[in-house]
């Protein structure tokens, strides 16, 4: 004797099987809160960014590195800054093979030590002599750290981190904050996080209050910023 599924029970069946494949492609694009994600799926193309000069620190390596090339393809006019100078020009390399229109002008290596405060202003100077502006400044450059809190041997190991993950980077986005109210001059700043700013991480004390601190420096900056605005 055959049986006859319900009309009802394959629909149910078909639309389970449906979300759960949208649930797992929304799943795998989920690598950023939902603000970000809002914006990825209905914000402006990345090819808005044509022509932009956007200056990137810690673009040696890893995040930066790639944030450098993905721009290049759009023929962004790129600042790449970091220690690691022969890293810098291979990155550099990279990009204008990357880019459609290719001139060595629209790729400036500003090497500097994040950590070192009075270098700053002299490498925006820099980047203002070369570009005459900037219109994106992304925060990436940064350190991770592993260890159990008892095993960290100085206290100048933990503050050696919160200047490059924090102080180094509120430092040198209030330098050309101030650059941009004076000249009446608009911009954007990106600052590259990590989850553990929200969420502590294990073995990670030091890291996980960098974060934390970034957080909450840049949430107030953004307050501040809409006070004198509005």
């Amino acid at each position: 004797m055959s049986s006859i599924i319900p009309y009802s029970r394959l629909v149910a069946s078909f639309s389970l099987i449906l979300f759960s494949l949208i649930g797992y492609k929304i799943y795998k694009k989920i690598d950023c809160d939902f603000t970000l994600l809002f914006f990825v799926w209905f914000g402006k193309s990345i090819r808005s960014l044509n022509s932009k000069v956007i200056w990137i620190t810690g673009a040696s390596s890893g995040i930066g590195e790639h944030i450098a090339y993905e721009l290049a393809k759009y023929n962004c006019r790129l600042v790449l800054s970091g220690t690691n100078q022969e890293r810098l020009e291979s990155v550099r390399s990279k990009c204008l093979s990357l880019m459609d229109k290719r001139n060595e002008d629209n790729i400036l290596i500003v090497r500097f030590d994040l950590t070192k405060f009075d270098s700053h202003k002299d490498a925006l100077d820099k980047v203002l002599n070369h570009f005459d502006r900037v219109d994106i400044l992304i925060n990436n450059a940064g350190r991770s750290q592993r260890a159990a809190f008892e095993e960290v041997e100085s206290i100048e190991l933990d503050k050696e981190l919160f200047d490059i993950n924090v102080f180094g980077t509120i430092n040198l986005t209030r330098i050309l904050l101030k650059h941009w109210f004076i000249n009446n001059q608009q911009g954007h700043f990106v600052v590259i996080s990590s989850t553990a700013g929200i969420f502590p991480a294990p073995f990670s004390f030091t890291y996980t209050a960098t974060k934390h601190a970034l957080h909450a420096s840049f949430i107030s900056k953004m307050s501040s910023i809409l006070n004198v605005l509005y």
